[in-house]
C-alpha cells in the first residue's frame, strides 16, 4: 500500500460518520445542476467562438480548416498536461510556453497582418486548445464531485464478528472511504480550504468562459509575435506578458478570486489579441 494513502490507524476514535458534511449531501441534484449550468455554458461559449469561422472561412479567404490546425494543439496540449502532472510548481507556465510552438508555422508564413486565412487557422488552434482543456476540466469536476458522494461506513455486527470474509469486506470498504476523505482533504487544501461542492455553480460556469477567452487571446497575441515586421522588443514584451498572466492566475488558490481575476485578464488578453490582428480597427 502506498505510504501516502490512509490506513485504519488514521481513523480517529471519536470520528462521527453521521456528520452532515460527510454523508448528508444531495449528490444527484448537485451533479444534475452542474451538468445543466456548466455544460450548457461551455457549449454556448464554443458555439459563439465559431462565429468568426462561419464569417471568414470562405473559399476566397482560403480559410478552410486543415488537419494540422487541430492535431497540433491536441498533441501539444497532451504534452503540456503531462508536464503539469510531473512539475506542479511550474504548471502555470507550460501552457504559455508551448503556445508559440502552436503559432510559429502560421506566423512565419504570415504575408499580411490582416490575412484572414492565417487568422482563421490561428483561431482554430486557440479554440481547439480551449476545447480540450474544457473536456479535461469538466471530467475532473465530475471526479471531484464523486468524492462527496454519500458513502456511509460499514460496521461489523456481533454476529458477523467471526466471519473473516465479512470482516475483510468491511475493512476494505472503510479503507476506501478513508482514501476518499484523504483525497478530499488534499483537494480542499489546494482550493484554499474551500470544499468543491461549496463553489457556486455560477463560478464554475464562468470559469469555462474565462478559459476560452484566455486561450483565444493568448494564441492570437503569441501568433502575432512571429509577424516579420514585429520588433524583438514587442515580441518579448507580449510573450513575457502572457507568461505573467498565466502565472498570476495559476497561483491564485481561492476559486472565486481566481475566476474573477481570470475573467478580467482574459477579457484584456482577448481584446488585445483581436487588436493586434486589426479586427477592432
Amino acid at each position: 500500500m502506498n505510504g501516502d494513502e490512509p490506513t485504519l490507524s488514521h481513523l480517529p476514535e471519536d470520528m462521527d460518520f453521521d456528520d452532515d458534511d460527510l454523508i448528508k449531501f444531495d449528490y444527484v441534484r448537485h451533479v444534475r445542476l452542474y451538468t445543466l449550468s456548466v455544460l450548457l455554458t461551455t457549449v454556448a461559449a464554443f458555439a459563439l467562438s465559431t462565429i468568426p469561422l462561419w464569417l471568414l472561412a470562405t473559399p476566397t479567404s482560403g480559410g478552410f480548416i486543415r488537419a494540422d490546425d487541430v492535431l497540433t494543439p491536441l498533441a501539444l496540449w497532451a504534452l503540456s498536461y503531462t508536464l503539469q502532472k510531473h512539475v506542479d510548481d511550474w504548471s502555470p507556465w507550460w501552457r504559455c510556453a508551448l503556445s508559440p510552438a502552436l503559432s510559429a508555422p502560421r506566423g512565419l508564413s504570415m504575408p499580411s497582418k490582416r490575412d484572414e486565412a492565417v487568422f482563421v487557422r490561428t483561431w482554430v488552434v486557440g479554440t481547439t486548445w480551449a476545447l480540450v482543456e474544457a473536456f479535461v476540466s469538466i471530467r475532473g469536476a465530475y471526479r471531484s464531485m464523486r468524492l462527496y458522494e454519500p458513502r456511509p461506513p460499514h460496521l461489523l455486527d456481533d454476529e458477523d464478528a467471526d466471519d473473516l470474509d465479512e470482516e475483510a469486506s468491511v475493512i476494505s470498504t472503510n479503507l476506501s472511504l478513508l482514501n476518499t476523505l484523504h483525497k478530499r482533504e488534499e483537494m480542499e487544501a489546494a482550493l484554499a480550504g474551500v470544499a468543491f461542492i461549496d463553489i457556486p455553480l455560477f463560478i464554475l460556469a464562468l470559469q469555462r468562459v474565462t478559459m476560452v477567452l484566455l486561450s483565444l487571446g493568448t494564441t492570437l497575441l503569441l501568433s502575432a509575435t512571429w509577424y516579420p515586421r514585429m520588433t524583438f522588443g514587442y515580441s518579448l514584451g507580449v510573450t513575457l506578458g502572457c507568461f505573467a498572466v498565466q502565472a498570476l492566475i495559476g497561483n491564485l488558490r481561492a476559486p472565486q478570486v481566481r475566476v474573477y481575476v481570470g475573467l478580467v485578464l482574459g477579457l484584456g488578453v482577448f481584446f488585445a489579441g483581436l487588436g493586434v490582428w486589426g479586427v477592432l480597427e
